[in-house]
């Protein structure tokens, strides 16, 4: 797999859909409107169907407290090398917002890292309803994903000399997108992969790269980070 869509689960532990379901949520307020985390997968399973998409694999966690909920969900769409996937988050403290992320490269993890192609991000609010959210999500995603997989298709076919890929590298830096003690980290990661299918040196492997570095960010950093890397590939 070339771009990963991943599911950190350090802080919390595994569920399955029958476990999750048996979570409750806690009393709302007039002003916090709290959702139980399997109405909210849910949700996202209905919006799926609705647009035609079919779900291959789903993995979910959850804090010792159950308030809040983690999840990855992939699609049975894809070239082989890339999934299409969801990514969910969802709290019931106060602490954390309803999210989906849409991408075939998403992370989410529970020490609120939360990334993908899309994010979309709501408070529970007191007119806050989970369907609308995650039916805003899904507007165009067909669309979306097909846009996004065109692009990674060419950038497997444009070669870089290394000189080339040194200035990518340098401007991505140069934009905060990645430290510049990284530079050389990604240009070896470029030149030598640890995996033996990125070795060609394309684009597309190059982006590879900065993404397997970049697996070490924390939230704030891994936003810019893919935010600045979505720009210099021309990712949309």
């Amino acid at each position: 797999m070339v771009t990963t869509s991943t599911l950190h689960h350090g802080n919390s532990r595994l569920v399955t859909l029958e476990e999750l379901g048996a979570v409750p949520a806690p009393a709302g307020t007039e002003t916090w409107r709290p959702v139980p985390h399997r109405q909210v997968v849910d949700a996202i399973h209905n919006a799926a169907l609705a647009k035609g998409l079919a779900i291959a694999s789903e993995e979910y966690s959850v804090t010792r407290d159950d308030a809040k909920m983690f999840g990855v969900i992939k699609l049975n769409a894809g070239n082989g090398e890339w999934s299409r996937c969801i990514g969910i988050r969802n709290g019931n403290d106060k602490t954390l917002a309803l999210g989906v992320a849409i991408g075939v490269q998403v992370l989410v993890c529970d020490n609120r890292c939360f990334a993908g192609e899309k994010v979309f991000h709501r408070r529970h609010t007191a007119n806050f309803e989970v369907e609308n959210v995650v039916e805003n999500a899904f507007e165009g995603i067909n669309v979306r994903f097909d846009t996004f997989e065109n692009r990674l298709n060419i950038l497997k076919q444009e070669r870089l000399s290394h000189d080339d890929a040194v200035l990518l590298v340098v401007k991505v830096a140069e934009a905060g997108g990645v430290p510049g003690s990284h530079v050389m980290t990604i240009l070896q990661e470029f030149t030598n992969p640890r995996h033996e299918e990125f070795k060609e040196p394309t684009k597309w492997n190059l982006l590879n790269a900065f993404t397997e570095i970049g697996k070490r960010y924390r939230q704030g950093r891994y936003r810019t980070f893919q935010r600045t890397l979505a720009k210099a590939f021309q990712l949309g």
